[in-house]
């Protein structure tokens, strides 16, 4: 009976262990949530509605398994500051290259260019004031700046800490 019981049950390092995989396919699932392809009719476009619907659902399982990665991360840094400085190295210059380029062609295309106004969307402000622009980002920065509080209730109530 026992050996049955071992046989079912979850076994979350193998969630780790294809975290990139995972990560890939909720990737995909976002990618179908976003796209805007017209098919009216037939099975094609059925399973075309399906694949954007549940696409964003490839949020939540990225961030979950982005969550595994930051507990690992955590645990496997030599202090706060190492933490701070590995998380942001990965996500600030892929922003400001990629987010400052395509806002720049953007408002320098308008008629109206205010650098203020370019400004205050590339850090975010937009978004935090008027819920417009980039949330993923704006939601991952402050994931990562609570993360070691939220870490420590974690170490504290293991599963409880987890759950809340």
């Amino acid at each position: 009976m026992r050996n049955e019981m071992e046989k079912e049950s979850f076994d979350l390092n193998l969630v780790s262990k294809y975290r990139s995989e995972l990560m890939g396919i909720a990737i995909l699932m976002v990618v179908f949530h976003h796209l805007t392809i017209r098919i009216d009719t037939g099975i094609i476009a059925k399973a075309y509605m399906f694949l954007r619907v549940t696409g964003a659902m490839g949020v939540d399982i990225f961030l979950f398994l982005s969550a595994i990665g930051l507990y690992r991360s955590y645990e496997n840094s030599s202090g706060l500051g190492e933490f701070y400085k590995k998380r942001f190295v990965r996500i600030i210059p892929v922003y400001v290259i990629v987010c400052g380029i395509d806002y720049a062609v953007q408002y320098l295309l308008k008629a109206d260019f205010q650098f203020g106004s370019f400004l205050y969307h590339f850090f975010l402000i937009q978004y935090w004031k008027e819920g417009l622009g980039d949330w993923y980002i704006a939601a991952i920065i402050i994931l990562y700046v609570i993360y070691p509080a939220i870490h420590c209730i974690i170490k504290k109530y293991k599963w409880g800490g987890t759950l809340a």
